[in-house]
């Protein structure tokens, strides 16, 4: 797996890359994620894909500008990130605020989407779950105990390593001052 990056609008952006296939997958990480959310992921695909998974601009390793962080924004950086490797068709598997950021994308670029596969899409529900207020009381109150927590009722196991729950807990810590800035929340 290689860590490469991209230049969307003079903004460095992070990815990990996986496979030769011609065939593409772009998999779209959710809020307070980053590439790493997919670790378990990509090498299940890329066997038979060419597999990316960017840091979405404003988090994990991708720069983090003064922006209004709406999903409408996100969708013209996906579609800027998309451009600037030169990706024709594309299977674009988004989770999370990533579903809901691939949706918007989708409607505005259908041509270019082969598939589109959402996990547990945010903006789909008319209500909050316990789980996904666990998640946003994590996300906006990073610690080890209510990462801990979240990622226990997610996992569908009940378990949930340590690692997950410290890189989450570090990545929220340091991308809560500029989301916070942000007319995202």
């Amino acid at each position: 797996m290689q860590t490469k990056f991209a230049d969307v609008w003079g903004y460095k952006i992070r990815y990990l890359e996986e496979g030769n296939s011609k065939k593409t997958v772009i998999l779209v990480h959710g809020l307070g994620g980053s590439a790493e959310r997919w670790l378990k992921v990509i090498p299940r695909l890329s066997p038979k894909y060419r597999v990316i998974a960017p840091d979405m601009i404003g988090f994990g390793q991708s720069d983090k500008p003064s922006a209004d962080y709406t999903i409408e924004f996100f969708a013209k950086y996906l579609s800027g990130f998309i451009n600037s490797l030169d990706i024709g068709k594309t299977v674009l598997i988004g989770s999370s605020l990533g579903g809901q950021v691939a949706v918007e994308y989708a409607s505005s670029n259908n041509d270019s989407i082969e598939k589109l596969i959402l996990v547990a899409p945010s903006g789909a529900m008319k209500q909050s779950t316990p789980t996904i207020d666990a998640y946003m009381m994590a996300a906006l109150y990073p610690n080890l105990t209510s990462a801990r927590i979240a990622f226990e009722m997610m996992s569908g196991t009940g378990t949930v390593d340590d690692t997950t729950v410290n890189n989450f807990v570090e990545r929220m810590s340091s991308q809560m001052q500029s989301l916070l800035s942000s007319r995202l929340f």
